[in-house]
């Protein structure tokens, strides 16, 4: 019986060793629930989401920077490009000036050989004389001498001399409003053109009455009065077989103390005659833009910006033709505003007497033509990283499913009391 009394007091030490404490057993009824802080439950809520929390800032960040570089690359292939368009504009338009600027050298040069020569320049000498300058510059379409003469008796004296030694049937004439060439009827003044060279492709030159015309009259009247080289505005040459502009440029001789001279002004009973340099636009531009390598969507145009509008427009380049500029009817109307493009370069040219402005663009859809593929490659790299981001936080969620144990709480889930 002993025994039996030990064994029940030992089973009750147990069970009174095992005994929850009265303050540790589940709260009273009594006792309010111990409230948890909105900062704990805050943090608490972060953590047990913080894979989530690491994606979403990830994909806020990486997305927005990835499409800033792609934004940045993209205009920084528009500035390149205008760059580009910029320099080769520049390149065109000098050169255009330097081929112009080489048709008023020329010019000028033919006049002081007629000073050297004192006026007694034979066809045959002026042939000589002007074949090395229109050799090296195939953009003079002629180089031409047209004498003052101020009586008929004069007019006959120089018309038989073309008769002579150029064609039997030489004489003056004018040109009709319809473009019919004519014969020149008696006038006060004439500047016929008496030699010009070469020869082919001019002939319907040789004995035009340069004066008889209002705008070429108004060009020998402004070098004869200034004493300077002058131009022309636009005309349409006689010598030309297609619709096309051209300009002279006129350079006055005078007589003074039985010699040939330049350089005086206001003296019209004293004039000697006058050299041309015969320019054709369209083969001024060719020579200028020939051998550089151009992009095919770029055009130039010329305008003479001291006539009046309507009238500015000379000539134009297209390496890719163009149904609108290359109709000659809507072309000559042009202004230099009504050109259209992705974008334009403008330089002037202070031709002789006149202003001329070179006008550059490039057709729309050229700075499009220039974008290659790094920004869209710079873009697609830019959001790999969220992607891979994306990836491996959806495997670490998978992961976290799988590893679950077995009190239902995730190894990776960490609750504020824990930390």
């Amino acid at each position: 019986m002993s025994k039996s009394v030990d064994q029940e007091i030992g089973k009750r030490s147990v069970r009174s060793a095992l005994a929850v404490p009265e303050d540790m057993s589940s709260p009273r009824a009594d006792v309010p629930p111990q409230k948890v802080s909105l900062f704990r439950r805050v943090i608490n809520y972060y953590l047990r989401h913080y894979s989530i929390f690491v994606l979403i800032t990830s994909l806020m960040l990486s997305i927005p920077i990835a499409i800033y570089k792609w934004q940045i690359a993209f205009q920084d292939e528009v500035s390149i490009a205008e760059d580009h368009f910029l320099f080769t504009a520049q390149t065109m338009a000098t050169a255009v000036e330097s081929k112009l600027n080489s048709s008023i050298f020329y010019t000028k040069m033919m006049a002081n050989y007629f000073i050297a020569e004192n006026g007694t320049v034979s066809r045959k000498n002026f042939h000589t004389a002007t074949s090395t300058s229109i050799w090296s510059n195939p953009f003079l379409q002629a180089v031409e001498f047209a004498p003052y003469v101020t009586s008929y008796q004069q007019r006959l004296s120089w018309e038989a001399e073309g008769q002579q030694n150029y064609l039997p049937t030489f004489t003056y004439t004018e040109k009709l409003a319809n473009g019919t060439l004519i014969v020149a009827p008696n006038e006060t003044v004439y500047y016929a053109v008496q030699y010009a060279e070469p020869v082919a492709g001019n002939t319907a030159a040789f004995g035009y009455d340069l004066y008889s015309e209002p705008i070429r009259r108004a060009a020998i009247d402004q070098a004869i009065q200034t004493g300077g080289i002058a131009s022309t505005a636009r005309v349409r040459l006689v010598q030309s077989v297609i619709p096309e502009y051209g300009a002279l440029i006129m350079m006055p001789l005078y007589v003074s103390n039985g010699s040939v001279v330049t350089g005086l002004s206001g003296t019209t009973n004293q004039a000697f005659g006058i050299v041309i340099g015969v320019t054709k636009i369209s083969m001024v531009i060719n020579a200028a833009l020939s051998e550089l390598a151009l992009p095919g969507n770029i055009d130039l145009f010329l305008f003479d910006m001291s006539n009046t509008p309507g009238n500015q427009y000379l000539g134009h380049y297209s390496i890719t033709p163009s149904a609108q500029y290359d109709n000659f009817t809507y072309a000559s109307a042009m202004l230099p505003s009504s050109i259209s493009g992705d974008i334009s370069y403008a330089y002037s040219i202070n031709s002789v007497d006149r202003s001329w402005a070179v006008v550059i663009s490039a057709r729309t859809g050229f700075i499009d033509s220039q974008h290659t593929f790094v920004p869209t490659k710079l873009l697609l790299l830019g959001l790999l990283e969220p992607a891979l981001t994306l990836i491996f936080h959806l495997s670490l969620l998978l992961l976290q499913k799988i590893k679950k144990g077995s009190d239902g709480r995730s190894r990776f889930e960490l609750s504020f009391r824990e930390i």
